[in-house]
């Protein structure tokens, strides 16, 4: 009796001993590690259930994890609030590239119905909505105009305010439509207001050639 008391102590302590230290399977454990499974011809099988099966563990624990075989099939893991999906190249962008895409079936965007938007910097720079609309979150300015080429920043189209439209090249305004339709065209301080002329076309040549047609409803003046 003594002797199996003895037996039983001793089997205690070096089972105590081995869980402190981490339990190694198929080789010794790392440091860190409780238990370092150890195999270069087999694997780890973590438990296969269905969504309905996961969704019926009771009080999940953090960072419990398991393979679900139907639905959207992978790996799901708990975060101590909800399931969370681990990605993979097949089900998930990176930035570095994706391959093996599927124009029919792969994009960037939302499933419901809310806007998508992009950012730099964390700021907000241009946003998709959900009718179909794209929105530049910034207006812009002649000298970086909103939408511009990479090669030449400085031309483009930009918002110079309310309802008021601008272009320019090189940095500087060239022309702009205002709310009410008026055209100006090289020349900021002239036809933007009620009763002035809708187009004004300036040329510091002496003459003036078109290749078409010009048609006004109303009489052309030459500014002098």
């Amino acid at each position: 009796m003594k002797k199996l008391f003895i037996t039983l102590v001793c089997s205690v302590a070096m089972a105590t001993t081995a869980f402190s230290q981490g339990v190694g399977i198929g080789g010794t454990p790392a440091a860190s590690a409780m238990l370092d499974v150890q195999s270069t011809t087999r694997g780890l099988l973590v438990p296969r259930m269905t969504l309905a099966q996961r969704g019926a563990i009771a009080s999940p624990a953090n960072g419990l994890l398991i393979y679900q075989t139907d639905g959207l099939v992978g790996f799901w893991y708990y975060d101590g609030t909800n399931w969370r999906y681990l990605l993979n190249n097949s089900t998930g962008w990176f930035t570095t590239g994706n391959t093996g895409t599927d124009a029919a079936t792969n994009f960037v965007g939302t499933t419901d119905a809310q806007a998508l938007t992009f950012r730099t910097n964390n700021t907000p720079r241009l946003r998709i909505a959900n009718g179909n609309q794209l929105f530049a979150l910034s207006d812009g300015t002649a000298a970086a105009p909103f939408y511009s080429w990479e090669t030449d920043s400085n031309t483009g189209i930009y918002r110079i305010g309310a309802d008021i439209l601008g272009f320019s090249t090189n940095g500087v305004e060239r022309a702009r439509v205002a709310a009410n339709g008026q055209l100006s065209i090289n020349e900021l301080n002239n036809n933007l207001g009620a009763g002035v002329a809708a187009l004004r076309v300036r040329n510091n040549s002496s003459n003036v050639n078109y290749k078409s047609n010009l048609l006004f409803s109303r009489d052309l003046n030459k500014k002098t």
